[in-house]
């Protein structure tokens, strides 16, 4: 799911980075030569997003230390649960909003990504990931 030479952060960063920028190029790219023309930038972005999904699994569990960590993984499962429910909302939009919403949503945090500590090559409650390792 992720590269060695890249590591999980920069991974997830480039998934979700790319997959967001794919469903804003796809309305464009529509307009200026067709429908047709959409098609490689959805499944080029849908490629990111299916990898990003995967180090989305691995990552969060090497970011926090042992004692938070089922903690944080509910939260985020929430939030997770949120999106679900919410889902058949962006349904009704209109489908360009719907594309530039979740382009620009997937964009962000591909960038945002970048900000979080790098976990991979280092011991699970390794000084460096968010709250660190006591001693």
């Amino acid at each position: 799911a992720d590269h060695p030479r890249f590591g999980r952060r920069r991974t997830l960063s480039i998934g979700l980075g790319f997959g967001g920028v794919s469903l804003l190029l796809t309305p464009l790219a529509q307009r200026v030569f067709g429908a047709p023309a959409g098609m490689p930038f959805s499944l080029f972005g849908k490629a990111c997003s299916m990898a990003a999904f995967q180090v989305a699994y691995i990552y969060p569990t090497e970011l926090f230390p042992t004692q938070s960590r089922g903690t944080a993984l509910g939260v985020a499962n929430v939030f997770g649960r949120i999106g679900n429910v919410l889902a058949p909302i962006a349904g009704a939009l209109d489908p360009l909003v719907c594309q530039l919403l979740l382009g620009a949503l997937g964009t962000v945090c591909g960038l945002l990504t970048l900000m979080l500590p790098e976990t991979h090559g280092r011991a699970m409650d390794a000084p460096g990931a968010v709250g660190g390792a006591r001693q």
